[in-house]
């Protein structure tokens, strides 16, 4: 196989030219995924990115005739396996014959996926558990392969507002589903031909809006619908909305490929008689509704590939060219947040024998909520005890006690920078309220309260909840705070004379959250770090947290009081001051700080889908004396503290954080410090020096110096790999001037206080730096103008990055 370089069918009716020259793993068991593809370069990037966070290892990849850059940005991806075919998507049977014959050379014995670059694997707690370690149960269990159907996802506005961005999760971009979705089993035809799966699924927005005749499948609605189907394919004069059978929702997307399995199509596969298909359910989540449907439905039109020739697609554009503004949201449409949302719709289910399995495992995986029996009988598969029993489903002990420092080797859940901060995957319920405990029993030891809040990712209120139930059984009264910014609850609990704890994940990427500890007194230090690493915590041995409680909204208006006392009613009267709300968590109480203010308040851009937004992009220059610190706000802090009693002490971050190191009088009025990012502080600080002086906001940096900085950063680009290059570009400065910046003069000052700052002939500087967060290398640049301190970090960041 690693030799491979073309694949002939059986029947010798076409090849697959292999195009790529990456070597093939030989794992024994690992998962592989198959897709064929043409034309999705914005898909590509989170699809792959999503399966490898499952734990697929391998990708085969059919490149159908891709004109759009796709080949050739899977041939720049070391885990794919990139062949061309020798004949047509129509000949091939819309891609089945390609699979079968990749699945029968590279997957065999091998657990395999087979899926479209718009559809993604959602089965019971998969923040819990990776797909290799499901694959190892359902093979114990006895089960060949887990059943999925299409559940279509859809944005809340109309389709033109889905747009497909490389790299952003499907789900911030089209995040709603239907849940009436009606399941029916259908029996075997023979006892020797073993189809599956046996069941039919109707339903979702396409039965609403494209086929709502099909809704009823009683056994009358359906006879009639079939005697119309069959009379409209003998009426030629019907060419665009010619009646036919909506589109089969069903699929068998994971399956133990072995000699005599075989996708008969893409929903169907053959498998020996007697082959067990596990009662535990997925869904695949299809994300077809995106912005560019309609172009998708005419151009499959065009290509006339598809069955009947292409009739589903014509009629996707006969109706989308009569309703332009389509939408599919509707008042029974639900959000999706993770597995959990399924599994209470009952679109999904689990069964007894997997949830035990689950929750007697000493840690790996979430704790995701329990599902709901009453939902899942309208589900064909039902709970049953007939599945094998798994070795490793051992008796557990009521409560188990672990180290700190073996939990961490185990999730990859370390602190960073700034709190801890791992895969959302991998910050799972125990992994939470064994740092929640750490925290409790070390640097809060003693605290009978606690103040707990989050920001707005998805995955925010379950961690909350799992460190709520810490603090309870640590007998801590917890004042939940809800979704407010993190100076908001640090400064409350500073307030109270408690410690605190927010989930929160800052601007790092979105499948990634973090946890934020807070002393009495503030943040808490790398040595309060290092004893909760050396703590050892017992964790119940089923652990089922508790529901979030309504906020505590003293805690909001605390926030507030502190601004508009410091700053007086009237401090903003007769400004309008317009507010980019995005998805930020501090949009609410910023309004209402403005407000109090006298502001008039204008709000923009407000979205419900959380999106991360990278700030780290700003200059930390131009204070009376300045301090260097490696990035992480527990670095600036500790440099703070050393410089007080040197008048007012400030802390800033290349993320633009600002922190309030020393108190601050103003008159009768003293702003108490803040030591912790706190985003509201300059921006009332510039709106009221530009009131003061009477100018535009754009006028106050008349008198700065002109200088100007941009940031980016390399994905997937291994720590140990930056720290590597940043040695070589030590040990050679011509080599050093030649790959940051050719055209910026000879190399005059090295800082290596957090990775490599360089200071070139003209003052361009360029500062690589490993993220504290993410396999990422960052780049900060500045520069005499924007669009040349863009250059300089765009340029650079390509030279070091080939």
């Amino acid at each position: 196989m690693e030799n491979m370089s073309v694949l002939t069918s059986p029947d010798h009716k076409f090849t697959l030219k292999r195009l790529d020259s990456h070597c093939m793993a030989q794992h024994a068991n690992d998962v592989r995924l198959f897709l064929v593809e043409r034309n999705e370069i914005t898909r590509l990037p989170y699809l792959l990115t999503y399966y490898r966070n499952l734990g697929v290892e391998q990708f085969f990849v059919v490149d159908d005739k891709s004109n759009d850059g796709s080949r050739e940005y899977l041939l720049t991806q070391k885990d794919c396996r990139v062949f061309e075919p020798s004949n047509t998507f129509k000949e091939s049977r819309a891609g089945v014959d390609w699979q079968n014959m990749l699945l029968d050379e590279c997957g065999v014995g091998h657990w395999t996926l087979v899926a479209d670059a718009d559809e993604l694997l959602a089965y019971p707690h998969m923040e819990r558990i990776k797909l290799p370690e499901l694959c190892r149960y359902l093979e114990e269990e006895g089960s060949l392969a887990l059943f999925g159907f299409l559940l279509d996802m859809y944005p809340k506005d109309d389709l033109s507002t889905g747009v497909c961005v490389p790299d952003k999760p499907f789900f911030e971009i089209c995040p709603y589903f239907d849940a009436d979705y009606i399941f029916r089993k259908i029996s075997a035809r023979t006892s020797q031909i073993n189809e599956l799966p046996r069941i039919r699924v109707v339903g979702g927005p396409r039965i609403r809006k494209f086929y709502p005749r099909q809704k009823r499948v009683d056994f009358i609605n359906r006879l009639l619908n079939t005697v119309a189907i069959k009379i409209g394919e003998r009426l030629t004069f019907l060419k665009q909305d010619r009646p036919h059978y909506a589109p089969a929702l069903i699929k068998m997307p994971l399956v133990k490929w072995a000699t005599g399995v075989k996708r008969l199509s893409n929903h169907v596969i053959l498998a020996p008689p007697g082959s067990k298909v596990s009662l535990i359910t997925g869904a695949i989540l299809h994300f077809k509704f995106f912005a560019d449907f309609h172009e998708k439905a005419k151009n499959e039109v065009s290509r006339g590939v598809h069955f009947g020739g292409s009739l589903e697609y014509k009629r996707y554009l006969r109706h989308t060219q009569q309703n332009p503004g389509m939408v599919l949201f509707y008042p029974g449409s639900k959000k999706y947040a993770d597995s959990s949302s399924l599994l209470t719709a009952g679109l999904i289910q689990s069964n007894e024998n997997f949830d035990s399995y689950l929750s007697k495992k000493a840690i790996d995986g979430s704790q995701a909520p329990s599902h709901h029996p009453a939902n899942l009988a309208r589900h064909p598969f039902k709970r049953c005890n007939d599945v094998l029993p798994s070795p490793h489903m051992t008796p557990m002990t009521p409560m188990t006690s672990m180290c700190m420092n073996q939990l961490i080797h185990r999730s990859g859940v370390a602190f960073g920078t700034s709190g801890a901060r791992g895969l959302v995957a991998e910050m799972t319920d125990e992994l939470c309220y064994a740092y929640a405990s750490a925290f409790l029993q070390t640097v809060a030891k003693g605290a009978t309260t606690l103040v707990l809040g989050h920001d707005l990712r998805p995955s925010s209120p379950r961690m909350a909840a799992a460190c709520a139930a810490a603090a309870a059984d640590h007998g801590a009264k917890v004042i939940y705070a809800g979704a407010l910014p993190t100076p908001a609850l640090a400064y409350h609990a500073a307030q109270l004379g408690v410690p605190a704890v927010v989930i929160t994940g800052s601007h790092i990427p979105f499948d990634r959250n973090g946890i934020k500890f807070y002393r009495v007194d503030g943040e808490i230090s790398k040595a309060d770090e290092q004893a909760m690493l050396a703590a050892t915590v017992t964790l119940p041995a089923s652990l089922e947290p508790a529901p979030l409680p309504a906020p505590d909204v003293r805690v909001a208006d605390a926030y507030v009081q502190r601004y508009t006392e410091f700053f007086g009613s009237s401090a903003l009267a007769g400004l309008r001051v317009a507010v980019y709300e995005h998805s930020s968590v501090g949009r609410d109480i910023l309004r209402a700080i403005l407000l109090g203010l006298g502001a008039d308040v204008l709000a923009l851009g407000r979205t419900e889908v959380f999106v991360p937004i990278d700030t780290e992009a700003v200059r930390p220059e131009d204070i009376a004396q300045v301090i260097r610190t490696r990035i992480g706000s527990p670095y600036v802090i500790a440099g703070m503290n050393a410089a007080q009693g040197a008048g007012t002490v400030v802390g800033f971050e290349a993320n633009g954080g600002f922190l309030l190191g020393s108190d601050v009088q103003q008159g009768s009025r003293q702003l108490a410090r803040l030591p912790t990012r706190d985003a509201v502080l300059p921006m009332l600080a510039l709106l009221c020096l530009a009131r003061q002086r009477g100018c535009k906001l754009s006028e106050l940096s008349t008198d700065l110096p002109k200088r100007f900085t941009a940031s980016d950063r390399l994905q997937s680009f291994a720590n140990e790999k930056s720290r590597s290059l940043i040695q070589t570009l030590l040990a050679n400065p011509a080599d050093m001037a030649r790959t940051l910046a050719p055209d910026s003069g000879a190399v005059i000052s090295v800082d290596q206080t957090d990775g490599l700052r360089v200071t070139f002939a003209n003052q361009d500087i360029v500062h690589l730096r490993p993220s504290g967060n993410a396999p990422e290398l960052r780049c900060y640049a500045e520069a005499a103008t924007p669009a040349a301190a863009k250059a300089l970090c765009d340029a650079g960041l390509a030279r070091v990055g080939r």
